[in-house]
């Protein structure tokens, strides 16, 4: 098929200055359309994606790290989404680990539904935002999560939290009894051959490391509007854009930090059909299951549902479900059509438009090709599901 009217979409923002954007699509188990357009780099060379160009996932990591750690373990047998920290954390409490009262019953369960009772994003690598959550040393950071105040009773509330996935990282790790970033390697894409093609902290991967796309032009310093010790501020190329993923982590985390192409994650997607050895289907089932809380939120997943347009569009079905990364990505699957589709961007590779306003808000984020709805809306409507 040629998508000939998304192609437009595409090419005109590029024209008015969007960086560059991969895609591919699985339509009825087979590749129907792939392609990259536009600059992975515009600064300080410019240089053309294509369709291995590797970008900056951003929180699609939740799902192809976490979601897929937890599914694999819990296939093998290997965890109880059950298990508290209380418990998880026994060892370390033995030695000397801060575990505060409130937190103690909070469950995998409940960080992987988003459903603990953190705040969404805390400035922890800034001293100015807390003095006693201030860090920059990975080694140490467990106990800060730990010390983050909860805004609601944990099992009360959905609210997304990269507090959530940076914990359960650490669980993973405990559980697993090795790091996440060789559990995933060894487990998924090295059995699935696309070790070269996604991984964390690229820029030691040689097979990675001159096809990546950047980020923020001037490191996180959002036109001069956010300043903290040892903020980057030069072009961000092969790091983690998300300062706690870089600076608190050291670019290995649950909730951001892995680099890709559309081919590997679409190949790590096809596992979610089920009928494999790497999930059963009651897994997939389990992970796939509303919350009691929000139904928008699965077991690591995000699904359709009220206020879900932004990531899903207008005419995916109820069974659809994905998950989006603030960088400018995109990964959605409708079992319904059986319909998978990979849509990676680096949009933040533009300029702030108003830092004192919004720091947040990128120029990339503004043009049609930023926007998933457009992107997806247009998808379903030429292949005639809408």
């Amino acid at each position: 098929m040629g998508f000939a009217n998304l192609e437009k979409i595409i090419k005109d923002s590029i024209k008015d200055g969007f960086p560059s954007a991969q895609i591919a699509i699985e339509h009825k188990s087979s590749r129907i359309y792939q392609k990259a357009f536009g600059h992975r780099t515009l600064i300080p060379t410019i240089n053309c994606a294509n369709l291995m160009t590797h970008y900056d996932i951003a929180s699609l990591t939740k799902v192809f790290s976490l979601a897929f750690g937890f599914q694999s373990l819990l296939t093998k047998g290997k965890c109880n989404l059950d298990c508290s920290l209380f418990d998880l954390l026994t060892e370390e409490r033995e030695q000397g680990l801060i575990l505060p009262r409130e937190k103690e019953a909070i469950t995998l369960y409940d960080l992987l539904t988003h459903s603990a009772g953190f705040e969404p994003n805390p400035l922890f690598y800034d001293p100015t935002y807390s003095e006693t959550l201030y860090c920059q040393d990975r080694s140490q950071f467990l106990q800060k999560l730990l010390l983050t105040p909860l805004v609601h009773p944990p099992k009360t509330t959905a609210l997304y939290s990269d507090v959530d996935f940076m914990l359960l990282t650490f669980l993973f790790e405990r559980i697993a009894g090795e790091s996440l970033q060789h559990y995933l390697k060894k487990t998924f894409w090295t059995p699935l051959g696309i070790e070269d093609s996604i991984d964390y902290r690229p820029l030691e991967n040689a097979a990675m490391r001159d096809n990546i796309a950047a980020t923020e032009l001037a490191g996180n310093r959002r036109g001069g509007a956010i300043d903290f010790p040892n903020i980057r501020q030069e072009v961000i190329y092969g790091e983690v854009q998300d300062e706690k993923g870089f600076h608190c982590m050291d670019g290995i985390s649950g909730h951001a930090g892995l680099f890709a192409n559309s081919d590997a994650l679409l190949k790590l997607m096809a596992l979610m059909r089920g009928n494999n050895d790497y999930f059963s289907n009651r897994v997939i089932e389990q992970f796939l299951t509303p919350s009691r809380l929000d139904p928008t939120f699965g077991v690591g997943w995000r699904l359709n549902g009220a206020d879900m347009g932004y990531m899903c569009g207008d005419y995916a079905s109820s069974e659809a479900y994905g998950h989006t990364g603030w960088t400018g990505c995109l990964i959605l699957r409708d079992p319904k059509y059986d319909l998978t589709i990979s849509y990676l961007t680096n949009r933040k590779h533009t300029r702030v438009i108003d830092p004192g306003k919004n720091p947040n808000l990128f120029y990339g984020d503004t043009l049609p090709a930023g926007k998933y709805r457009i992107i997806v809306n247009e998808i379903y409507r030429e292949l005639g599901l809408a």
